[in-house]
């Protein structure tokens, strides 16, 4: 983020695609999928999905993005209820509010207002490493020989 065109991907699929993938996940999940070429999933304990920190991403050029990373984070708040944090940019700026609390505690509607842009991150904290502490939130931001970045991360 920052002066140069740096974009934040992100993926979508149509709904049906999303129920079949859910639904065949819940059941690999529960141990019980088998496919029909009799690969058979049998799932330890220790296979199971680990839930860790929640990332969101948006680039919509022409859009104010605060509002819709806070659904986006909002939506992820299960992933994460320690801190929470947006950084958004206008392709000049970058700005980052983070704090501790769940997403609903840490934006309101001035809040979300300061951080003008078109491209943002946001990110829910589940700590795997380090302490539950302000220091800790994210997104991150430094500054590089070629600007300005914002980021956030999933895992240690």
């Amino acid at each position: 983020m920052g002066k140069h065109d740096t974009h934040i991907s992100t993926s979508t699929a149509n709904a049906s695609n999303a129920e079949a993938v859910f639904h065949v996940s819940n059941l690999a999940y529960e141990g019980e999928f088998q496919d029909t070429d009799g690969f058979s999933s049998d799932v330890q304990d220790g296979d199971r999905p680990q839930e860790e920190c929640g990332v969101f991403g948006i680039y919509a050029p022409g859009l104010q993005v605060a509002r819709r990373t806070f659904f986006g984070i909002f939506a992820l708040q299960h992933r994460g209820q320690e801190s929470c944090g947006i950084a958004v940019s206008d392709g000049e700026r970058i700005r980052i509010h983070t704090d501790m609390g769940l997403v609903s505690q840490v934006f309101n509607e001035d809040v979300l207002t300061g951080l003008p842009g078109h491209i943002a991150v946001g990110h829910n904290r589940y700590s795997t490493t380090g302490g539950s502490n302000a220091c800790n939130s994210q997104p991150l931001s430094c500054l590089s020989s070629d600007g300005e970045l914002a980021l956030a991360h999933n895992g240690n």
